[in-house]
């Protein structure tokens, strides 16, 4: 047998000890509650009965003939049943031997239904009963009367006497609960000690299956750490490296438009700022939707690799032809990455980068392009690079523009709050702007004598790739 199995089976063994023992517990535990409890209900049954006795004496020298209900005789009768206590909850009650109903009781007079119910139903004796489950009559002209009474206010311990010469029966009754309390009392020390000893085995069963346990899962433990470990440093490296490749391939795409890379270092900031600042507001917003956003947005002018390098580069304002043309780099963006998309599956940051490239121009009047969406039509991830973008756009060079100032970029945002932005990013913008400025200022684009050897640079490489190709 391999050490395997042999502990195994120790185990196995042990359970089964354990079980036994506790079975033996619980059932030595049953058979005193009721033992106690069969004690219990005779000692309630005979002070019962001895209280029903000394009642039916008091109530024979008084001489009663006529108990009917309202008679000066049943108004006696009624008062003696009225003022006699008994400990426990207990009550004392006269009850006609012919029809099984009370003839009087400490509350007929609140309630008087009680003399008009049949009791005979409620009723089991201690005695034999009939096949048919219903008391004998002549159990109730016993000389000593004892049976269990089953009301809607629950059960009754019933012991009493047979007055012959008015055909009744005086009934002392006793809650069952009172039992049931006294069994609780009874056998709480048991129970403790039952509980204890349970507690014991217990403590033995789990100090044994953790020494056993142990021993498997010690080196099933490092297994795991170790598979999680490669596990977290692969995910790690995929990540970095998907990050890498993507920046890499936007980056690429900037670089036609004499961009070095500090405008997709600062897009990403921008929309990382804006995004926290809405996930109040937005449930869907988490960390992993920001970080796949700040990603995402890297790819937003993707498109821009298929606009001709004489409208990409073009120096001064482009011509309605010329315009509607750099247009499509948003169409040819999106298209790209719907293609990846639909050949790797689906992915939350391919779905969110093709939703960037698409409608980050689209505008919150509906007069933007390419499709003309408002409002809430634009996904908020379009709708957050939207004025990210813009804001980098104001403040940085361009081939046929100066950067502008952080103050004169807020108020042209801010007057497109409503009109071209959603007012609920201008907003977040707002709250945060002093971020945007540092950022701005701690990314100045290259001077013009660096972004001229820049743009030489990338004219020469050009013209080497024409030469080699010819």
């Amino acid at each position: 047998m391999s050490h395997h199995k042999q502990w195994l089976f120790a185990i196995l063994i042990s359970t089964v000890q354990l079980a036994l023992m506790l079975m033996v517990v619980l059932w030595l535990f049953s058979q005193y509650g009721d033992t106690a409890n069969r004690v219990i209900r005779r000692q309630i049954a005979v002070s019962n009965h001895a209280f029903a006795s000394q009642s039916a004496l008091q109530i024979h020298s008084m001489d009663l003939n006529n108990i009917r209900s309202g008679s000066k005789d049943w108004n006696r009768l009624q008062s003696l049943v009225e003022k006699t206590k008994f400990p426990n909850r207990g009550y004392l009650a006269v009850l006609d031997a012919k029809t099984g109903k009370f003839l009087c009781h400490p509350e007929i007079k609140e309630n008087p239904e009680i003399r008009n119910q049949f009791w005979y139903f409620g009723i089991k004796p201690t005695t034999d009963s009939p096949d048919n489950g219903e008391p004998s009559t002549s159990v109730l002209h016993d000389p000593q009367v004892s049976f269990v009474l089953n009301t809607d206010s629950g059960t009754s311990i019933v012991n009493g006497c047979y007055l012959e010469k008015i055909d009744a029966i005086v009934l002392v009754c006793q809650q069952q609960s009172f039992a049931m309390a006294m069994n609780a009392v009874m056998t709480q020390p048991l129970s403790q000690v039952g509980f204890a000893l349970t507690l014991i085995i217990g403590l033995i069963g789990t100090s044994l299956s953790m020494v056993t346990l142990r021993r498997f899962e010690s080196n099933v433990d490092k297994k795991e750490r170790e598979l999680e470990r490669r596990v977290a440093a692969r995910s790690a490296e995929l990540i970095t490296t998907k990050g890498a490749v993507i920046f890499g391939l936007a980056r690429l795409a900037e670089s036609r438009d004499n961009d070095t890379g500090e405008h997709l270092d600062r897009i990403r900031k921008y929309v990382s700022i804006l995004a926290k600042h809405l996930a109040t507001a937005h449930p869907e917003i988490d960390d992993e939707f920001i970080s796949n956003l700040g990603l995402a947005s890297s790819l937003h002018d993707i498109g821009k690799v298929g606009i001709p390098d004489a409208i990409l580069l073009k120096p001064g304002q482009l011509d309605p032809t010329e315009r509607s043309i750099m247009e499509l780099h948003t169409i040819i963006g999106g298209e790209c990455l719907e293609a990846i998309s639909n050949r790797l599956g689906e992915s939350d940051f391919l779905q969110m980068a093709c939703q960037v490239a698409y409608w980050h121009h689209e505008r919150w009047d509906g007069a933007g392009y390419p499709h003309g969406l408002s409002e809430q039509q634009i996904p908020i991830v379009a709708r957050i690079v939207a004025v990210a973008d813009v804001y980098d756009a104001l403040t940085s060079r361009r081939p046929y523009k100066q950067p502008i100032s952080h103050k004169k970029s807020r108020v042209i945002i801010t007057a497109g709050s409503g009109s071209q932005f959603d007012p609920e990013v201008v907003n977040a913008f707002l709250a945060h702007e002093d971020e945007f400025e540092a950022i701005s200022l701690q990314h100045q684009y290259l001077d013009d004598e660096q972004l001229t050897c820049q743009i030489l640079k990338h004219t020469t490489r050009l013209s080497e790739l024409s030469q080699v190709e010819s």
